[in-house]
This record gives structure tokens, C-alpha cells and sequence, in this order.
């Protein structure tokens, strides 16, 4: 385990009780009570049989980098081994391992890029040392102002690495530490700095890091052109503080801890953020089913049962305050929360009334919601979503519902309003796109359970309601709308005063359909969107540039994982036959050095289509075959096959004519993928701010 202020946010681990993963984690520390797992996306994964993880600014640009020692004795791992139950008895592990080949492999060394993100420079900075590494240490070994290198090998030397990154233009402070009693080296000291510019930094007196390790007890930081340090700030163990102010860069320092603390710095004042917790939920659990998807289709990339709940406000008892209707899974029965308005401290005070009709409908998934006035007679009425990857296809709890209210906010469930189609919804979304006076509704399917990746038909719903009649809407059955849709959105792109539709797919593109009075046509590859093949999950709109049009916000899969799809190199996933007895499988593959391979390793594989197990008699076979070689042409080629090249969430910039400008978003909103996106001025500056779930 190492500890560092990887991106300058200047906070430090105090405790962590990590989850354990068959890789390497990277804890990003948000200055709150939670953190946020970034080793996928920071490039720092999989480094291999490691043992001593070291951070430390090796560079001298003021970012810690980090350098992994590899390698192993023999290969511990290897499934290949035969053990024998009868060989087992007294024998140890070495005498199975003995006479195998051992298992060197390179050191790594990444460049931290921009405090989120890492390049490795194993090569360009001469540590890809091929061997069996285990413990190293760093320190400023000839006092030139870098930090220096020494690493413990296997059968070999002990192998010491020179630092020659310094040079004329780069400041570095040092700070050695001599505090009292016991702890005469300070350990666990914090030390915070601040330049003549703002630029803060912070390092912990922890030398104890790595395997069997321990660095020179110094603190390096390094400073670039900066010449002046206007803070330099010591927080001891023992709670007290030092304060130094005005120093040069470019020397080393040694303070030394005072018996006694002399009056203590005023603490910084204390910031408040945009929003805080409100506990006026408090009473409101969401709770799933336990439902193991994996047993329906082992080789999902991806749960699919714990999609939901659906959420939509409107004021339906109109008393000018806007009411909640909060989803829920399979077993609960979604809620209408009543706001009942402000109480004497200001904080806003929900009801909950009667659960009818919703608890009567307990038995579905609701995974989109939609207040409008479905009947026109001036009321927020309600259409629920429903879709479940836990029920069969065609299941009558697939049925979405609409739910009529009598003006004072009481629902009552609308029979035969709705054609009788039972798929598995994803998404509901209004809008008067034939311009007739009332609201019409595209609702999205997302996937047939137990058929994934099948994609659910989508639906155009044309609202052919009187005034004052009942409820009646009729399927639209020009429109075709392919994929596994998971959001969607009504907005007029082009600014010709007619509405448009955007649909977000899994293994597709967002996709648009222009409206051409009243006859929404597909449009996605003149709208410059198709080649952007995404996991797309939710979409927002606001004029983002503030050029007089609409832009739109795209939620995606996110960096943050083991999937690294470019446009040269897509992911790839193929649902069909393998095993010849009718039943279909899904097939995951990724390229490398242009060679299709399986995402999937031999046992997985084998677990799902058993006759694998029989052609592959190794785990090496089945690791060293592309993917033609595992499954057949013929069987490839009548597969179902998805592709995706872009998994950053982004944003959509409009020309003004409906054409699109894909622009990914910031490295920290690729952290985890993106559910939900609403633009609002949180900070009252005249500029659309945006929230992501």
C-alpha cells in the first residue's frame, strides 16, 4: 500500500478497509467521508505479480508518480499444474514448484498526467527492469535535489537507479522532521505548503511504505519554477501546529517539534458547499429483490435486474408545490411523496397518503415515470414504466400503467388505456410532436429477460384522447426504434418549432429522429452522432456555449473500467449458437495487436458452453487462441453482433443545425458511469451547471 496527494485535492488516507479484488485499487480522496475507486481509469489496474507500490514526485512537477516492483519466484498461479489429491500428502507447496521456470517480470513506472490520470514511462525514464523485484526505497541519495531509487531483486544485485530530472528551472523544498520522545522522526506528521501562486501541496511523514521497505524519512516536494513559499504548515502527531511563512524554495529545512506550542494558527475558515444532506427522505428505503442474473445468462457483462426506480415531480394536488412520485422494485410498490411545504425552519416537509393504487401494482419494476395530463382535463396524471430482467418475456407484470388523478391528487389506475404490450420498459418521455394539442409518449424498451442482449421494442404512443374522454393511445407503427434503450428525450435540435427525439442505446449511438411535421424521421448519421458507439445511458439538454441553441449532456459507461473500446480497437459482443443444441450464449471480445481475443477466460467460458472444456484441454490453449479459433466462422457470423468505440460521457455541441460535435467531459466525471443528468445555475452565475448520477 502507498499514500500520497496523487491529484493535489491535499487530503491524505486515514483509514481504509479497501474491498478485496483481484487487482489493484487507487483511492481518490474527496475531502468528505468517501472516496473514490480510480485505478482503472488512472491506468494503474494491473501491474503484474507486485509487491512495493511507491508514490513520491520522481519527476519534481509537484504530482506524485508511482513506481511497482514485479516479479515472482515461480508461478504460483499457473492452473495448468496438475495437483493431484494423492501427490498432496507430505509435500509442500515449493516441492510442486521447484523445478518450474520462474516468473520474472518488468518493473513499472507511470507519470502522474494531470493528478487523475498516469502514463507509464517504464522505459523513458530507465526503470523496466525485467526480473524478480520486491523491495524499494527512495530517497535524495547524491543531495541534488531528486528523489533516487533502490530496488531489491531475486538472484540478483541490488540494483540503484540515479535521479537526473533535475535542472536549473526546478525548485524543490525539503523537509526533514525531529520531534520528541519517542517518535523522533515525527512519523505521521502532516506537512502543508503553499507557493507565492496558491499552488498548495501536502505530504505525510510515512516512510514505511512498500514491502519490507522503508525511504529516507524526508518529504520532498516539488515546486517547478516557483521560488517563494508563502505557507509552510506542520501538523505533529501530538496535535500541535507550526507555522512558517515567507521562505525561499530551492533549500531543505529541519524543523524541529517545541515542547511547548506557542498560540496555534487560526483554523481556515470553514467552507459550506452548494448542497447539503437533507433527511427529509429519511423514511423512504429503496429495497431489491435478491435475484441472481447470472444464473438466467452467465456471461452478462452486467447486472440488468437493478436498473430502476424511475422518478418524476409534478404538483398534483396543485397547491403550487411540486410532489414527488418515487419508483420501486420488484415487491415494494412505487409512492406519491406529498410536499407539504416548508416548515418554521425552512426545510421543505413530504407526506406519504395512501399507497393505492401503486401497492396493488407492488408486483412490478417501475423504471420510468412521467407526469402529464394524460385525459386533458387540466391535472397531472401519471404513466409508469414497467420492465424487469427478473420476470420471462411477455410476463402481464411487463405492463406499463397509467394512472389518472382526480385533481386532488389521488390516483386511480386506467384499464385498457394503453395498447397491450408487455416488454420490458425502460424510459417514458412526452412531448406534442404532431402539434394536435395534446401530449404524446415514446416509451423505450431495454432488454427481453433471459435474451439479453435481444433488445425490448420501443414504442410511439399518439395520444387520440378527447377532451373530457377517456384515455386512449395508439402505437405509432411507422417509427422504428431498434436497441436496448435506456433514456430518452424530446427537444427541438434544429430550432424549426418542431419537436425532436434523442435516444440513448447500450451498444449503439445516441440516436436522433428529426420531426418533419408530425413524422419523425431517423437521422443519426447526417446528425453526426453514429459513429459514436457508446453504453449511453441518459441525456440532458441546455445551451451550454450560450450560442442561442441546444446542447446536450450524454451519460455513458465512464473510464473507470477493465473495458478500453477506442474507435481502432472497439469492443465487441456476439450472442449466438457456439455449442450447436439451440441454446445461445454471449460472447464478449476486445482487440489486440489486431487480434480479436475473448474477454472472457477458459473457465467462464467453459462454465456457460461446456463443450470448451473438451477442445481447450489448458487454460495456455484457450489464453493463446483468437477468437475464430475458440468459436466457429460460420457461428460468428450468424451472431447478433454489437459494437461500441466510446465509453467517455460527454457533451453534444449544436451548430444550430441539429448537427453535433462530440466533446468528452472532464477525467473525474469518467470516474463511474452516468445514470441520471439534470442541468440547473446551482451558483446563481447566469451559466447551466450540471449534476450527474
Amino acid at each position: 500500500m502507498a499514500m500520497g496527494d496523487m491529484g493535489g485535492q491535499r487530503w491524505q488516507i486515514e483509514n481504509v478497509k479497501p474491498r478485496q479484488l483481484m487487482r489493484n485499487m487507487c483511492y481518490l480522496n474527496t475531502g468528505t467521508s468517501r472516496f473514490l475507486e480510480t485505478a482503472q481509469l488512472s491506468g494503474i489496474a494491473n501491474t503484474d505479480w507486485s509487491w512495493a507500490a511507491k508514490l513520491a514526485d520522481f519527476d519534481n512537477d509537484g504530482r506524485v508518480d508511482l513506481f511497482v516492483s514485479n516479479g515472482m519466484s515461480r508461478d504460483f498461479n499457473n492452473s495448468d499444474i496438475d495437483f493431484d489429491k494423492s501427490h498432496l500428502i507430505g509435500r509442500t507447496q515449493w516441492d510442486f514448484f521447484e523445478n518450474t521456470p520462474a516468473m520474472p517480470e518488468q518493473n513499472l513506472a507511470f507519470q502522474n498526467i494531470d493528478g487523475l490520470v498516469f502514463k507509464d514511462t517504464s522505459k523513458e525514464w530507465g526503470l523496466a527492469h525485467t526480473g524478480m523485484s520486491y523491495g524499494v526505497a527512495y530517497g535524495d541519495l547524491d543531495r541534488d535535489g531528486d528523489l533516487d531509487l533502490v530496488v531489491v531483486n531475486l538472484d540478483e544485485p541490488v540494483s540503484i537507479y540515479r535521479n537526473n530530472s533535475s535542472g536549473p528551472k526546478q525548485n524543490v523544498v525539503v523537509v526533514r522532521l525531529r520531534g520528541i520522545e519517542k517518535n523522533c522522526g515525527g512519523i505521521g506528521a502532516l506537512v502543508r505548503l503553499e507557493t507565492g501562486s496558491g499552488t498548495k501541496h501536502i505530504r505525510q511523514m510515512m516512510p514505511f511504505t512498500g514491502f519490507l521497505s522503508s525511504n529516507l524519512p524526508e518529504l520532498n516536494f516539488g515546486l517547478g519554477s516557483e521560488t517563494t513559499i508563502k505557507n509552510l504548515t506542520v501538523t505533529w502527531p501530538s496535535g500541535g501546529v507550526q507555522e512558517f511563512k515567507n521562505l525561499t524554495a530551492g533549500n531543505r529545512f529541519t524543523i524541529q517539534e517545541p515542547s511547548k506550542f506557542s498560540e496555534q494558527p487560526k483554523p481556515p475558515e470553514q467552507q459550506f458547499p452548494l448542497f447539503a444532506p437533507s433527511k427529509v427522505l429519511k423514511g423512504l428505503v429503496h429495497r431489491e429483490q435478491i435475484f441472481e442474473d447470472f444464473d438466467r445468462q452467465l456471461l452478462l457483462p452486467n447486472k440488468l435486474s437493478q436498473l430502476g426506480p424511475g422518478l418524476a415531480w409534478a404538483d398534483v394536488d396543485s397547491d403550487g408545490d411540486e410532489d414527488l412520485f418515487v419508483g420501486a422494485a420488484r415487491g415494494m410498490g412505487g409512492a406519491v411523496l406529498r410536499n407539504e411545504g416548508l416548515d418554521a425552519a425552512g426545510v421543505c416537509q413530504f407526506s406519504l397518503p395512501s399507497a393505492k393504487p401503486f401497492i396493488d401494482d407492488a408486483a412490478q419494476e417501475n423504471m420510468g415515470a412521467l407526469f402529464f395530463d394524460a385525459d386533458r382535463d387540466g391535472d397531472m396524471d401519471l404513466y409508469v414504466a414497467n420492465g424487469s430482467y427478473e420476470y420471462l418475456e411477455g410476463d402481464l407484470r411487463l405492463q406499463d400503467r397509467l394512472y389518472l388523478n382526480d385533481g386532488n391528487g389521488k390516483f386511480t389506475n386506467v384499464e385498457n388505456a394503453l395498447p397491450d404490450f408487455r416488454d420490458s420498459s425502460s424510459c417514458v418521455t412526452g412531448a406534442d410532436f404532431d402539434r394536435d394539442g395534446d401530449i404524446d409518449l415514446f416509451v423505450g424498451g431495454r432488454v427481453i429477460p433471459g435474451k439479453y442482449p435481444e433488445a425490448a421494442k420501443s414504442r410511439l404512443l399518439v395520444n387520440e384522447t378527447n377532451p373530457g374522454g377517456k384515455p386512449n393511445f395508439v402505437e405509432a407503427p411507422k417509427l422504428k426504434v431498434a436497441g436496448l434503450i435506456t433514456s430518452a428525450l424530446w427537444s427541438d435540435a434544429d430550432d424549426d418549432g418542431w419537436i425532436d427525439l434523442f435516444v440513448t442505446c447500450e451498444w449503439g449511438p445516441v440516436r436522433f429522429f428529426k420531426n418533419r411535421q408530425g413524422v419523425l424521421e431517423e437521422k443519426t448519421e447526417q446528425a453526426g452522432l453514429a459513429g459514436y458507439l457508446g453504453w449511453w445511458n441518459a441525456i440532458a439538454g441546455a445551451d451550454i456555449d450560450q450560442d442561442g441553441d441546444i446542447d446536450y449532456a450524454v451519460a455513458n459507461f465512464g473510464l473507470n473500467t477493465k473495458y478500453r473500446p477506442s474507435q481502432k480497437k472497439p469492443s465487441k459482443l456476439y450472442y449466438g449458437d457456439y455449442s450447436g443444441v439451440g441454446k445461445k450464449s454471449i460472447v464478449e471480445a476486445k482487440y489486440e495487436n489486431g487480434v480479436l481475443l475473448p474477454v472472457r477466460g477458459k473457465s467462464c467460458s467453459t462454465n456457460a458452453m461446456p463443450h470448451l472444456g473438451k477442445r481447450f484441454a489448458t487454460y495456455h490453449e484457450f489464453a493463446i487462441a483468437a477468437l475464430p479459433e475458440i468459436y466457429t466462422q460460420t457461428a460468428l457470423k450468424d451472431s447478433l453482433v454489437l459494437t461500441a468505440n466510446t465509453l467517455e460521457s460527454g457533451f453534444l455541441i449544436n451548430d444550430g443545425k441539429g448537427r453535433f460535435q462530440f466533446k468528452p467531459m472532464p477525467d473525474l466525471a469518467q470516474v463511474s458511469p452516468g445514470f441520471g443528468l439534470n442541468f440547473l445555475d446551482a451558483d446563481a452565475d447566469g451559466k447551466m451547471d450540471l449534476f450527474m448520477a
